[in-house]
């Protein structure tokens, strides 16, 4: 994936207090350089990536194994999360930025920085707390997801906010357009984010009464009903292009032409060379299926 950085405008876009030593938790490839230029930018010193060595297994897309590290900011692969403790007291940084983590950090580890760690979370927490906010976002119908910010403690997604910032879901918003607008807002986000945490503000609360959780899809939303609306269908497949946790059988399913299929895209306008199907409101296309190994 590609991202293209917001461009710096001068002055603001360098935190007001020092520069600070950081180091990055992350299992996302493109974001190693992302967030080391991002850094950088702000007058930051990126001190290291911190990510999880995967086993290389065919059909299993590349991670940090086959990132190049940026100058002076090398990548440290991890076998487990016991292991990050021990990491980051050897890069010695102040703060630790988390985007895109899938473990579940001890709570030693996070106090290594002495400015703490921080956590990137892609929800307007504390709704949809858990590894999958986006996905059930969609499922949910929600008009609206967006950027949240918050300190890292003990309790999954449960540390208190720095910043927030509301982002739009669109129907005709493909995945990585969701996820484009996301990072985006994020990064913009980071600079200020940054200058709170140099400053010892402990941010807010979350309202315990609003909270709900995103975990894994199960197989209650594994197969597709062409009997539900077309929007539900449509919200199912992208809902899945996101979905966190290891399956063996990843969805949505359908069958098309008799034969059971992964959706993979859809629309809910006409696609020349989509497959029309007709649900319970009104007609979808299938613009995208792959077989399903058995």
């Amino acid at each position: 994936m590609e991202f293209e950085l917001p461009r710096p405008t001068g002055d603001q876009e360098k935190s007001s207090g020092r520069s600070l030593k950081v180091a990055v938790l992350t299992a996302v490839p493109y974001l190693v350089s992302t967030l080391s230029t991002r850094l950088q930018q702000m007058g930051h010193v990126p001190v290291g990536t911190i990510g999880p060595r995967r086993k290389v297994t065919a059909g299993r897309p590349p991670g940090l194994e086959a990132v190049s590290a940026p100058e002076g900011n090398p990548i440290c692969l991890v076998g487990d999360p016991t292991e990050v403790e021990s990491t980051l007291q050897s890069l010695r940084p102040d703060v630790m930025v988390s985007w895109g983590f899938p473990w579940r950090v001890p709570g030693p580890a996070l106090y290594v920085p002495h400015l703490g760690s921080i956590n990137y979370h892609p929800s307007l927490l504390p709704r949809h707390r858990g590894p999958n906010p986006i996905g059930w976002a969609l499922r949910m119908g929600d008009e609206r997801t967006g950027v949240t910010w918050h300190r890292m403690d003990v309790e999954y997604d449960h540390g208190r906010i720095l910043a927030q910032k509301p982002v739009e879901l669109a129907p005709g918003d493909d995945p990585e357009a969701i996820l484009m607008r996301l990072t985006s807002v994020a990064l913009r986000l980071l600079p200020g984010v940054l200058e709170l945490v140099q400053a010892g503000d402990p941010g807010w609360v979350q309202a315990e009464d609003q909270a709900t959780d995103a975990p894994a899809f199960t197989d209650d939303y594994l197969t597709i009903d062409w009997h539900g609306t077309a929007r539900s269908v449509h919200n199912q497949v992208r809902a899945w292009s996101f979905s966190a946790g290891v399956r063996r059988v990843r969805g949505p399913l359908a069958v098309i032409d008799g034969t059971t299929v992964r959706v993979t895209r859809t629309s809910l306008e006409y696609a020349e060379g989509g497959n029309r199907i007709e649900c319970a409101d009104a007609p979808i296309w299938v613009t995208g299926f792959e077989s399903v190994d058995e």
